[in-house]
């Protein structure tokens, strides 16, 4: 028994998780929830203006991503014919959602690029125009995962760039969550094809023009390793 336990800690599947702990002093600290899927958590603390929180994240091919695809044909028939090109080049039958999702971050990287300004926010025009913004890349992706009846939301926040003397801005950002037959969700973005602890999500409903800017300082990082 206790070689049997051996074994499985030594050769159990671990999951590196990465902690950040920011600080940021603004009036507008109810737009900061409290929040957990499989790959991402963050925790609030409040205290007048200032707002600590700590972010754990993991990467999400560490989570079970064995899942086999099917296409939902009334879907992909009713799309654009440059998408349903597009995914024709994606998806192979039987493909599992861990190779489907390493396929569009391939595609992603590889054809799509980076346009802060882009007017090109529809599916269907990413894929024929090849620049957009987060909010195109995020629409672009769910349609795609939409083809596979995989549910997919937006989430809305702040991506975390690093600044000048220990701070980070915090740019407006989108990206994805994923939810699985199982019942487990997880983030992606495809903007940046993956996810890190370098975010930070705001409640719904939530318009950024009407929020204050405010400056993110690092307190602590660190890694840990859960098996």
């Amino acid at each position: 028994m206790k070689l049997i336990l051996i074994f499985l800690l030594l050769f159990s599947p671990s999951r590196h998780v990465e902690q950040i702990d920011v600080k940021l002093i603004t009036d507008q600290n109810s737009i900061f929830p409290e929040f957990e899927n499989e790959n991402f958590i963050q925790h609030v603390k409040v205290n007048g203006r200032i707002v600590n929180i700590l972010i754990e994240n993991s990467n999400y091919l560490d989570i079970n991503l064995n899942h086999r695809l099917f296409t939902n044909k009334a879907k992909f028939d009713s799309s654009g014919k440059y998408i349903r090109r597009t995914f024709t080049e994606l998806y192979t039958e039987n493909i599992t959602l861990r190779a489907f999702m390493l396929n569009i971050s391939f595609y992603l990287k590889d054809n799509i690029n980076y346009w802060g300004d882009s007017p090109f926010k529809k599916p269907e025009d990413v894929v024929i125009y090849k620049k957009t913004n987060c909010v195109g890349y995020s629409a672009l992706v769910k349609e795609l995962l939409g083809f596979v009846n995989i549910r997919s939301r937006f989430i809305s926040g702040f991506y975390l760039k690093r600044g000048k003397k220990g701070t980070y801005d915090p740019v407006p950002h989108r990206w994805l969550e994923l939810f699985l037959p199982d019942s487990v969700s997880f983030f992606y973005d495809p903007q940046y094809q993956g996810f890190k602890a370098n975010y930070i999500v705001v409640k719904p409903g939530n318009d950024f023009r009407t929020i204050e800017k405010f400056k993110i300082n690092f307190l602590r990082r660190g890694k840990k390793i859960l098996n």
